[in-house]
C-alpha cells in the first residue's frame, strides 16, 4: 500500500511539473560562489530567511523566481528524472533541465520534491554561481 501511495504521488508530480502551473513558496535559500583558484564551489552558505514565490509555467515552460531580481528561467527538455534517496533514507524526485534565463545566461534549474511529505528545492546553476531555494507547495484552490 505504502509503494502504492508513492508512486501515485510521484506520478502526480510528475504530471503537474510537466504540464500544469505550480505556486511555491520559499522561506529559506542557500548560495555558494565558484572559487576560481581552486577551480571548485565553496561551501554553501548558511540558510538565509527570505519571502519568495516561485511559480512553475508548466504549460509554458517557464519558472518564474519572485526574488529582489524578478528571474525568468526558461525551461529546456529535461536532461534527466531519477528518483533518489537523500542522506535521512527518504526519497525524492529529482528533474534536471538546461535553462536559460532573461539575459540569455544558461544555467541549469534541478527541481527536486520528496514524495513523503509537502518540501522541494528549486536549485538554479549557473557557472560562477548556484543556489537553493527551499519550498513548500501552495494550494491555489
Amino acid at each position: 500500500m505504502k509503494k502504492t501511495i508513492l508512486l501515485l504521488l510521484t506520478l502526480l508530480l510528475s504530471i503537474v511539473i510537466y504540464s500544469q502551473d505550480v505556486w511555491l513558496r520559499s522561506s529559506r535559500h542557500a548560495y555558494s560562489l565558484y572559487n576560481s583558484s581552486t577551480e571548485q564551489f565553496m561551501p554553501w552558505s548558511d540558510w538565509k530567511p527570505v519571502s519568495i514565490l516561485i511559480y512553475v509555467d508548466g504549460d509554458n515552460d517557464i519558472v518564474h523566481i519572485n526574488n529582489e531580481l524578478m528571474q525568468k528561467f526558461y525551461l529546456n527538455n529535461p536532461v534527466t528524472e531519477a528518483e533518489k534517496i537523500d542522506e535521512d533514507g527518504d526519497t525524492y524526485t529529482s528533474y534536471l533541465y538546461t535553462a536559460y534565463d532573461e539575459q540569455n545566461l544558461r544555467c541549469f534549474l534541478v527541481l527536486q520534491a520528496w514524495n513523503t511529505y509537502n518540501l522541494c528545492h528549486v536549485y538554479v546553476y549557473y557557472r560562477d554561481i548556484k543556489y537553493v531555494y527551499e519550498c513548500v507547495t501552495i494550494d491555489t484552490e
